[in-house]
């Protein structure tokens, strides 16, 4: 029997009201270039310009950060960055991780449910190219509404689509600001 262990908070919500007519019209014509094997909108800022979803994921944010963060007062998790990324038939999105960020996330705009899933990978590696490769990743399916969150240092992969509709999500990452640490443990940082 195997059992997974050494687990990672992966959070799992839904923004629970569809997108208006205004965001999908900002979200759907943006304008967007090649990733490494998909693409990825020019502005990195996208939800600046989307009060309420910003909002609507903050909130969201919030309550996975107070499960899995012991912030002191003075200290907050914030949306730093914010993309679009569009994936069709025949591409897919790379394994890779978010530098310089705490956590990352992913809402999803417009996703088939029976085919889409995004793949979060294990810390751990394996030592030789004879491991079984599902053994060290998870698939979560996507739908439309959902936000994803996970550490940053998680690689995250989407598999090649192999046909239907273009797979659009919305990506984002955080930092903190405020003061963290203690002055006795010498551990104080304002952020």
């Amino acid at each position: 029997m195997i059992s997974p262990t050494f687990a990672v908070p992966i959070g799992r919500y839904n923004i629970n009201r569809p997108l208006t007519k205004d965001e999908l019209m900002l979200l759907n014509n943006l304008d967007m270039e090649q990733n490494q094997e998909n693409y990825v909108s020019v502005d990195s800022y996208v939800l600046d310009k989307l009060e309420n979803l910003k909002k609507d994921i903050e909130v969201i944010l919030k309550e996975y950060t107070d499960e899995c963060l012991d912030l002191p007062e003075d200290a907050e998790i914030y949306i730093t960055q914010s993309w679009v990324n569009h994936t069709s038939k025949g591409e897919s999105h790379h394994k890779h991780y978010h530098w310089n960020s705490i956590y990352s996330g992913s809402f999803y705009i417009d996703v088939d449910p029976l085919r889409d899933a995004i793949e979060l990978w294990s810390g751990h590696k394996p030592l030789f190219d004879f491991y079984k490769p599902e053994h060290f990743s998870t698939w979560f399916p996507c739908e439309v509404g959902a936000v994803f969150l996970f550490p940053s240092n998680i690689d995250h992969s989407v598999r090649v689509i192999a046909n239907g509709m273009t797979r659009k999500s919305l990506a984002f990452n955080t930092f903190v600001r405020g003061d963290i640490g203690s002055i006795n443990g010498l551990t104080k940082i304002t952020l």
